[in-house]
């Protein structure tokens, strides 16, 4: 496995490392997947019926569209929430701790100055911290990057460990990575998201980051770190809208990690996608399974008080 160099950072302040993109980059069709034909699930409902505990005011945006809220909590009851202009962290009653820090001002990087956006956190029961992830667009070299953050505690305000990376490298100049999904598992932190072209906004590709976490967590000189990129569906057909399927409210699974996509415009089938090995292991594998499911239809745009419409994507 190939080992990232980062620069050296101080680990008590929220200064990004510039990664210089590496490691073993894995396309997934053919020669490192196996694909299963179709295949019919009898599903069961396996989800906690949800109850309302706190009721608080969460992030607030001022002029900006959409807000792609994100919240984690914590086994003792910090929370962590993103929008895509602020982050907050509050306690288990939902009072603030800290309020409105910009995202800017929460990265504190110099060579980040253009758009921050699609936020997502996630609370790791297992290892008790949370990680974060953002998508930086710097519209002037039309590249993109994904900013990744570990807390260096289980109290956010504590610090984080941050890491940055050029996220759409392995394709062409006019495209951009967008739309992140993340989940965890044992070991590895996975990262999805969709590879647009940068006018036309058509989704031609697919990018995984599988990343061990621990050496997020250490703050190490190093990561470790697989690309798995175009993981299809047995049409052919690049998958679009990955989601990493976590463990739950608390525990975890590995090795690997089952992500799960739909069809955009809606069809009758799911799909999943089975990473066999965590990142220390190989060979690499990811086995795609179709699931038909009753027919589901894209959600349409809908008209708001101010005759605007709210778009499918924002939602």
């Amino acid at each position: 496995m190939v080992k990232i160099n980062l620069s050296s950072a101080n680990i008590n302040s929220n200064i990004f490392k510039d990664i210089p993109i590496g490691g073993e980059i894995i396309q997934s069709i053919p020669d490192n997947s196996i694909v299963i034909d179709p295949q019919v699930e009898d599903f069961q409902t396996k989800a906690i019926s949800p109850q309302i505990g706190r009721n608080f005011k969460g992030n607030q945006m001022h002029g900006g569209t959409p807000p792609d809220n994100s919240m984690a909590i914590s086994d003792s009851g910090f929370i962590v929430s993103f929008d895509n202009a602020t982050i907050e962290y509050r306690n288990a009653d939902g009072d603030s701790i800290s309020w409105y820090v910009d995202l800017f001002t929460f990265i504190d990087s110099t060579t980040t100055s253009q758009f921050l956006f699609d936020p997502k956190v996630i609370y790791d029961s297992e290892e008790d911290r949370f990680i974060a992830v953002l998508v930086h667009k710097d519209t002037l070299l039309g590249s993109s990057e994904l900013l990744v953050a570990f807390s260096q505690t289980n109290t956010p305000t504590d610090g984080w460990n941050l890491y940055k990376f050029n996220a759409d490298t392995l394709f062409s100049d006019t495209t951009w990575f967008d739309r992140p999904n993340i989940g965890i598992n044992n070991d590895d932190l996975f990262i999805t998201g969709g590879i647009f072209t940068d006018i036309e906004r058509d989704n031609v590709g697919n990018t995984t980051f599988q990343i061990t976490k621990n050496y997020g967590y250490s703050d190490s000189t190093s990561l470790i770190c697989k690309i798995w990129t175009n993981i299809l569906r047995p049409s052919g057909e690049i998958a679009t809208g990955m989601h990493p399927m976590s463990y739950g409210q608390s525990g975890s699974y590995g090795p690997g990690i089952y992500m799960v996509s739909t069809n955009w415009n809606g069809g009758d089938s799911v799909y999943t996608h089975h990473i066999l090995e965590n990142c220390s292991q190989s060979p690499n594998t990811v086995i795609t399974t179709s699931h038909y499911t009753d027919l589901y239809e894209l959600t349409p745009l809908s008209y708001q008080p101010t005759n605007t419409l709210l778009k499918t994507t924002n939602c």
